[in-house]
């Protein structure tokens, strides 16, 4: 990734200012007390007109990283496509305080309600949103694990995140494979499991369960487990497919009906000739018999 401008690109991460609260004196900050939980940008970092890094060079994460993060915007961008006071992101960075551009965190997704839905934003600055997001879901990878266990939890109930849920696809802590806090007055509360075994999360209204060992959202209102893209490609092909053989049935069906058709009304014309044949024939022989017999010499 590049940098934005000429004198962006002599600011370095280790510049950025770890600052303390503005509060009661000698009062760290949240940035100060879970420093572990930061992100750290990777060189070489872009930065906005504010001098907030919005983009680095972090390397790819595995496949199945990438592809449950996917889904996870997918599914819940699908679901709330109507409202547009609703932000959901991946990977975009998070800064809650005011002035430290060092108070980086980046969920692997957050959603955000009742947020500007014309703001075009490289990253979610809280005092210009007016708000922390509503949910943060961190997808273990052997690099963050440590971070994304031990750090980040305790940040997000701090911040007064509703809800933070963590998914371990690796077993790269202990069982179960889906864990998720729901914040309280006393703080975050473990979420548990409900009568179909999926963790019910309020913010999203859906269940994250594991189905198979995959990773799933299922809608509690109807059961369904929620596709993931190649899913959806493959069932419209498959919709397309069926939907273009019922039009040849249909096709073929009507083709039939009016063979079928046609052939009624050859039938019963041909009925009508020989009826029309046989009338005639009928009347000729009466015209025969009603002649005259002639007389013999």
């Amino acid at each position: 990734m590049q940098t934005k401008a000429a004198t962006n690109r002599a600011r370095s991460v280790a510049d950025m200012p770890r600052r303390r609260s503005r509060g009661r004196p000698g009062t760290a900050s949240l940035a100060v007390r879970y420093a572990e939980a930061l992100y750290r940008p990777v060189p070489p970092v872009g930065f906005d007109a504010d001098g907030y890094p919005d983009e680095d060079a972090a390397p790819m994460e595995n496949w199945p990283h990438d592809e449950t993060c996917a889904y996870l915007k997918m599914v819940v961008k699908g679901r709330f496509r109507d409202d547009p006071r609703v932000c959901v992101a991946g990977n975009l960075g998070l800064f809650f305080e005011r002035g430290n551009r060092g108070a980086l965190i980046v969920p692997d997704m957050m959603v955000a309600f009742d947020v500007d839905p014309n703001n075009r934003r490289r990253s979610y600055k809280v005092w210009e949103e007016g708000k922390v997001p509503d949910i943060a879901v961190e997808v273990l990878s052997p690099t963050t694990v440590r971070k994304d266990i031990e750090a980040k939890p305790d940040l997000y109930r701090a911040l007064g995140v509703r809800e933070h849920w963590i998914i371990d696809l690796f077993d790269l802590k202990p069982p179960p494979p889906i864990t998720g806090w729901r914040l309280t007055a006393g703080g975050y509360e473990a979420i548990r499991p409900g009568p179909s075994g999926g963790l019910m999360s309020d913010v999203l209204g859906l269940e994250l369960v594991m189905a198979e060992s995959v990773f799933r959202l299922r809608d509690p209102a109807t059961g369904e487990l929620l596709p993931y893209y190649d899913e959806l490609v493959q069932a419209k092909g498959e919709a397309e497919q069926a939907k273009l053989e019922a039009e040849q049935a249909t096709q073929a069906a009507e083709q039939a009906t009016q063979a079928a058709e046609q052939a009624t009304q050859a039938a019963e014309q041909a009925k009508r000739d020989a009826e029309a044949r046989a009338a005639a024939a009928e009347a000729e022989l009466e015209a025969l018999r009603s002649r005259p017999a002639r007389r013999q010499a």
